[in-house]
């Protein structure tokens, strides 16, 4: 919907840094299938939905010219940044469960 739907020349820098991380976490639940060698939760999805849907969704930007080598280049540090806030955000939400 987002490379549909927006106009050309749009700010994809945020949108951009999310879905690397994103695709980056999804090899997490892969990683962690190998090391226990039994089944995580998620391997399943990050296999056959995440991974597609990120190459996909990669391909479809660089296709479009709506993102470019750069503008990936610069979304590594907001995408870095993202990963503590995640973190934190998922923490705070298992003590404010219970």
């Amino acid at each position: 919907m987002t490379v549909c739907l927006l106009l050309i020349g749009a700010n994809f820098l945020l949108f951009t840094a999310t879905l690397n991380v994103f695709f980056i976490q999804s090899f997490s639940h892969i990683g962690q299938t190998i090391i226990f060698r039994s089944y995580t939760p998620g391997v399943i999805t990050a296999l056959f939905i995440v991974i597609p849907y990120s190459f996909l969704t990669y391909y479809r930007l660089f296709e479009l010219g709506f993102i470019d080598g750069h503008l990936l280049f610069k979304s590594i540090p907001l995408s870095i940044l993202m990963v503590p806030i995640f973190l934190i955000g998922n923490l705070l939400g298992r003590k404010l469960i219970r």
